[in-house]
């Protein structure tokens, strides 16, 4: 398990893309690797919608990889959470 802290990539709001984008390669990579992946928000107190879905729902729709089961979340705000959550929620939901 590696633990990528995202405080090292910006302060406590994260909306960049491009932020977002150079988490999500590091994710890819360890997660390619065979290494479980631990988000760490401590510091973050908020992420916007196109953050999330640059870092994570590009993640979700690489079908190689089963994502869900090997990233974890840890000292998400409650702000960071509801994100989370609704993009998750709209990921796994069939249309």
């Amino acid at each position: 398990m590696e633990t990528i802290r995202l405080i090292e990539f910006g302060y406590s709001f994260l909306g960049s893309r491009s932020i977002a984008r150079s988490v999500r390669e590091r994710a890819d990579d360890l997660l390619k690797a065979g290494t479980d992946v631990t988000l760490d928000f401590h510091g973050i107190e908020e992420i916007t919608d196109s953050f999330a879905n640059e870092l994570l729902g590009k993640l979700l729709g690489d079908a190689t990889l089963p994502v869900l089961d090997r990233i974890r979340f840890k000292n998400c705000s409650s702000s960071v959470k509801v994100t989370i959550q609704a993009l998750l929620t709209e990921a796994v939901t069939p249309s």
